[in-house]
């Protein structure tokens, strides 16, 4: 009996090490090289449920399908063309490569779109300057006394 709980506990943590492997290939997304074989990777998850109880947040997915118009608008449109710090031709490349799923981006993606908030958020607005209060029309109920001293 010991030794079978003892197989049953290596056997676990075993099938939990490769779930959270194939969970994080999955979301982060093979390597350039291997990008070809995700499709394969995407049926193995959809079929087996093997996949998505490590991780929940699946950028790579994202940016490839849902987030894809706001990635190539960001990088191949946006300010980020404007700003020196960017090589316009690699942004051009990463965010066609990466969403034709040719190559995974990622981690390059992520990184571009945070410096440009931050750039956008922080020092784009420094320049134009303050923005004035709004002022907001404040209506009194005609409900609510008024208090007379």
């Amino acid at each position: 009996m010991g030794q079978t709980s003892g197989l049953l506990a290596v056997l676990g943590r075993l099938v939990s090490k490769v779930t959270f492997k194939l969970d994080y290939v999955s979301n982060e997304g093979l390597p350039h090289k291997l990008s070809p074989l995700e499709p394969a990777l995407r049926r193995l998850a959809s079929a087996g449920r093997l996949i998505g109880h490590h991780k929940y947040l699946h950028y790579r997915e994202w940016f490839r399908e849902d987030l894809a118009s706001y990635v190539k608008n960001v990088l191949t449109d946006g300010q980020a063309r404007q700003n020196p710090f960017w090589n316009a031709s690699l942004l051009n490349r990463m965010a066609a490569d990466h969403i034709s799923g040719r190559k995974n981006y990622v981690q390059e993606i992520s990184a571009v779109l945070t410096l440009e908030a931050v750039e956008r958020l922080l020092f784009r607005d420094l320049r134009r300057g303050p923005e004035p209060p709004k002022s907001v029309p404040i209506q009194l109920s005609s409900r609510v006394p008024i208090a007379q001293s």
